[in-house]
């Protein structure tokens, strides 16, 4: 069994980092250049892990597209006010995304993804506003196969020139486990407990 996600991502390929970027525990900052680092002695292994980077990111901005499209704006500025601390989000960063989109369009959705938390928001707005899907897809494809590429071509530089280097990121997927796990627990004992006997309708 895989130690490491280093040895996670030999052993499963594409699929393994398809995974580990759509569910982004760990930063694609960081699992990319991984993949990059495992796969660059094969050029079609490289194809691959970019690709399946690609797919990662792309299924996100879909689904987010897709919950602005279906609530609009309000309801997702709601949602973020009663829930967004769980996730870190402030109605703030959404208003920021909201701010950018509209002065930039399509170009916002591009530029954002090379922004870890910025990628999704602008999705909302996005939808929200009834910006064509295919224009949103061809721009958010453009940005995440550039940002990918990117990603794993330095994974590929520090293999050959720094192999120390790919056992630290793989360390920084582990601290970035880690914290994502103590953040989640932390705002759960957090979470003001309702006193016992005391019903909904009682607050």
């Amino acid at each position: 069994m895989p130690t490491s996600f280093t040895a996670l991502i030999a052993a499963h390929g594409a699929p393994a980092v398809f995974l580990l970027v759509l569910l982004g525990a760990v930063p694609s900052e960081i699992v990319l250049p991984m993949a990059g680092a495992v796969a660059g002695p094969s050029p079609g292994g490289l194809v691959a892990v970019t690709a399946a980077g690609v797919a990662a990111h792309q299924a996100s901005a879909v689904f987010w597209y897709s919950v602005g499209r279906r609530v609009g704006h309000r309801r997702c500025r709601r949602w973020v006010a009663m829930h967004g601390r769980r996730f870190g989000v402030a109605p703030s960063t959404l208003d920021r995304a909201v701010a950018w989109f509209r002065r930039c369009g399509a170009r916002a959705v591009l530029l954002s993804r090379a922004l870890p938390v910025a990628r999704a928001l602008v999705c909302l707005p996005a939808g929200a506003a009834r910006l064509g899907f295919r224009r949103f897809f061809a721009a958010a494809l453009l940005g995440s196969t550039a940002w990918c590429s990117l990603l794993v071509g330095i994974g590929v530089a520090l293999a050959a020139r720094a192999p120390r280097a790919v056992a630290w990121l793989d360390r920084a997927a582990w601290a970035a486990l880690a914290l994502a796990a103590t953040v989640v627990l932390a705002r759960r004992l957090r979470r003001p407990r309702r006193p016992r006997g005391q019903s909904a309708g009682e607050r």
